[in-house]
């Protein structure tokens, strides 16, 4: 049983309306990008749950690639360097890519994302990120960060 009984805190978001909002925002990138396929990028581990849900709401075709990063270690708090722990299996050049976090917090992150993936190639159409949630407290590193489409 996931998560263990006993683990899981107070509920701030019903199923309903989280599942709700994850169509809206689905249904506003299907709009936006009528014709395209989208190339998703999933930012491991924590975002899989929330791109299958968001996959499903995208009206027409998608692909799906994974990345793995990490910044926190064993730690809770992030250590301010990003490292790539499993990169992309598939070329980015001319697609229009859609990263895919689960929090953004400080914005670290996803910035080192977006340059590590728009540093080689060009065509690069990465310009929506989409998030579970963004932390505002944390917000630190954001200058191009636009497009953000955020659950919460």
């Amino acid at each position: 049983m996931f998560p263990p009984e006993g683990d899981l805190g107070e509920i701030l978001i019903d199923d309903a309306t989280l599942q709700a909002r994850v169509r809206e925002i689905g249904a506003s990138i299907g709009r936006d990008l009528r014709g395209e396929v989208p190339l998703l990028i999933a930012i491991l581990k924590g975002s899989v749950v929330f791109v299958a849900d968001l996959m499903r709401a995208i009206e027409g075709p998608v692909e799906i690639d994974f990345m793995a990063v990490s910044s926190y270690g064993n730690n809770t708090k992030s250590s301010g360097i990003v490292k790539i722990v499993k990169d992309l299996d598939q070329s980015v050049s001319g697609r229009h890519v859609i990263l895919v976090e689960d929090i953004i917090d400080s914005g670290l992150t996803m910035q080192f994302l977006l340059d590590h993936i728009s540093a080689p190639v060009t065509g690069f159409g990465a310009d929506v990120f989409v998030a579970g949630a963004r932390r505002p407290a944390g917000r630190r590193r954001s200058r191009r960060l636009h497009g953000v489409r955020c659950s919460w």
